[in-house]
């Protein structure tokens, strides 16, 4: 590349103003002052940064890359900011950051054998037994995986293949219709795992719940299809749901799945911490609260269940007799042909001091928040309990309309976000519908940086828009409204 051409002292030059320009984006990310967006168009991003998405014909030289460094860091969303609070974005931490650059400096793979990152493959089984031990399983097996669609997929795929092995061979013809349950509230991957696995959406069996989102196990027998030729093949629940952080009633579920199901079931808990006895795998993904990836575990009793499920044994990369134990070949039980490292960073979660405090703080930040709603006319959130995650959803209402009955009209939650759009965006907050639900902001508390000035500012932001946008607007406009029990 360019920096080659000018040699060893040109690569570190060039690397040294890199690093310098990324010091000085982390300082300013942590500055309170610094807005998360400097809002633009998509037809005005492209044409600011036209020089950058060009692919030019001649490599560029060096002066024109740190210059495309720049503006690609000043039209990037600041997701580090204390403001920034939508999505599952956290701020940037020191030691997750400086191993992301070692890793890349190692410039290995994640991981097709043993050979090629020892250091990463042992990393890697470190990580996912202190993982087992969490919750509560004494030894097992289990991979990394690039988010929670994929593991939820792992984790159909393994159930597949251990109720019916010869579908790695003849495919669905081979076995019965299988079928799934699973909350209607849950992750839409779940479906998407059954559309990939050529089961059909059709097999997917939504389980009704309540208004925290929480399944029934009543609802779950009865949504349960009459016998007939076809198998369950999975259950699948969270420890909380993805939109308003709801909590499975895990040992009622597991009751149900042990009594309708007999052996060879899997059923899956994303974040469980405990009832896993009953679990076959379970798919762990910190989430918000730390900056890794999703991870599924298997227990003892399947050990070697990727392996049977995925592996290929491809004789030009993983030979069976090498100098080792050739078990350590890790690449042969995922999907991909190589998986990008990131395990240092895993690994730095569980290495960090005070994460569980960490954590902690988060949901007590999370709690003052909900308090701070309740205590502003126009804010509303839900029934007012003690938050057990970081996800706080609640609706707005301009001060016109605060006398009307909750549910009517719509909510005012893109509009308030639209009146934010001001230039710069001062803060980012997520919004959506859920089910008969208007939209709603929906809040994840992720920033360990932030603190109780921050969570009032973003209120401050959101009083103030939602006043200009609409408390000077005629009756009949048929906004405003909301309400109801979306937390």
């Amino acid at each position: 590349d360019a920096a080659s051409e000018q040699g060893y002292e040109g690569t570190v030059s060039f690397i040294t103003e890199v690093v310098d320009l990324l010091l000085e984006y982390l300082h300013r990310i942590n500055d309170p002052a610094t807005r998360c967006w400097t809002f633009t168009t998509l037809t005005s991003c492209g044409e600011a940064l036209s020089h950058c998405l060009e692919i030019p014909v001649e490599p560029r030289d060096l002066e024109q890359i740190l210059s495309d460094c720049k503006e690609t860091l000043k039209y990037a969303v600041k997701t580090g900011t204390r403001a920034s609070s939508t999505s599952s974005r956290r701020a940037l931490t020191s030691s997750p950051w400086l191993r992301e650059w070692l890793t890349a400096a190692t410039n290995t793979n994640m991981l097709f054998t043993y050979e090629i990152a020892p250091v990463f493959v042992l990393m890697e089984e470190v990580t996912l037994q202190k993982m087992r031990e969490h919750i509560g399983w004494e030894s097992g097996d289990g991979i990394l995986a690039p988010g929670g669609s994929i593991s939820n997929l792992y984790a159909a795929m393994v159930a597949r293949y251990n109720r019916f092995p010869e579908v790695k061979m003849r495919g669905m013809r081979a076995v019965p219709e299988l079928a799934m349950f699973t909350s209607k509230d849950a992750h839409y991957s779940v479906k998407k795992s059954a559309a990939i696995l050529g089961m059909g959406m059709d097999s997917v069996y939504l389980v009704d719940t309540d208004n925290r989102c929480c399944p029934s196990t009543g609802a779950a027998d009865r949504t349960r299809p009459q016998p007939r030729s076809g198998a369950l093949l999975r259950q699948r629940h969270r420890r909380h749901t993805t939109v308003l952080g709801a909590f499975d009633p895990l040992d009622a579920i597991a009751d149900v799945v042990r009594a309708g199901t007999g052996s060879g079931s899997t059923w899956t808990r994303p974040g469980a911490a405990a009832c896993c006895s009953a679990s076959d795998t379970a798919t762990c993904w910190p989430g918000c609260s730390v900056p890794t990836r999703a991870r599924d575990l298997l227990p003892e009793r399947h050990i070697g269940l990727l392996q049977g499920c995925n592996g290929m044994q491809a004789d030009y990369l993983f030979q069976q007799d090498k100098q080792y134990d050739v078990s350590y070949d890790t690449g042969d039980k995922s999907i991909q042909c190589g998986r990008r490292n990131d395990i240092f960073q895993s690994l730095a979660v569980l290495e960090g001091q005070g994460l569980r405090e960490q954590v902690d703080y988060l949901i007590d930040l999370a709690n003052y928040l909900c308090q701070q709603l309740r205590s502003v006319a126009r804010l509303r959130d839900g029934d007012g309990e003690t938050r057990l995650c970081q996800r706080v959803c609640f609706l707005v209402r301009a001060e016109k309309f605060r006398s009307m009955k909750p549910g009517t009209g719509e909510a005012t939650a893109p509009s308030t976000s639209e009146g934010a759009d001001d230039g710069e965006r001062t803060t980012m907050v997520g919004y959506q519908p859920l089910g008969n639900l208007p939209n709603f902001f929906r809040m994840i508390v992720s920033n360990p940086a932030a603190t109780e000035a921050d969570i009032d500012f973003l209120l401050d932001c959101i009083e103030k828009y939602s006043a200009e946008i609409f408390d000077d607007q005629p009756d009949e406009a048929g906004i405003g409204g909301g309400g109801g029990p979306a937390q």
